[in-house]
């Protein structure tokens, strides 16, 4: 055998060991630096991951698309009017109804319109002064968030009150 073969055969080896070991320690190294992060930024009390593959997409590839969701409001003017509007990192095409819980956005209490916001709301993290240097932190993360869930996910990141960190991971199906 050519040596290139064998260099092959073990890469491939040691990546499925590595993947394995990622699969199975991943949630609980995850916890460690999301424990980090939450120290790092004070006010900062739960954020999530959404992931998915489309299943179809007119013949083109398709491919894992994953985001970070920490409940910023955004403030504009929309279509050049006067009256200002509100969003946020959540109220777009995924994951609005499953990160309303988590960042303690209620429909009922604000009015709304086509996706924006009349009347400013609080959210869980609106005391965490550096929340948009927290979101670019968990944003470097994505890479390893799809190595250890693969695609097809919701996580919900909280801060506990005793210091911990809880981390639920569900199923998630973008719907194409």
């Amino acid at each position: 055998m050519s040596n290139i073969v064998e260099i092959v055969r073990e890469f491939k080896r040691t990546q499925a060991e590595l993947m394995k070991k990622m699969k199975d320690d991943g949630k609980n190294e995850l916890a460690k630096v999301f424990k980090d992060i939450f120290d790092r930024h004070p006010g900062l009390k739960a954020f999530g991951f959404i992931g998915w593959t489309m299943g179809f997409n007119d013949g083109e590839a398709c491919y894992h698309q994953g985001y970070v969701r920490v409940g910023r409001i955004h403030k504009h003017n929309r279509y050049r009017s006067d009256e200002v509007y509100y969003t946020t990192d959540f109220l777009d095409d995924s994951g609005e109804d499953e990160f309303k819980e988590l960042f303690g956005f209620d429909e009922d209490e604000v009015v709304k319109k086509d996706y924006y916001i009349t009347e400013p709301f609080r959210l869980i993290n609106s005391d965490c002064a550096t929340l948009e240097s927290a979101e670019a932190e968990l944003e470097e993360l994505n890479d390893i968030v799809e190595m250890v869930f693969d695609t097809d996910y919701l996580i919900k990141v909280r801060l506990l009150e005793n210091g911990g960190v809880d981390i639920e991971v569900d199923g998630y199906d973008c719907g194409y």
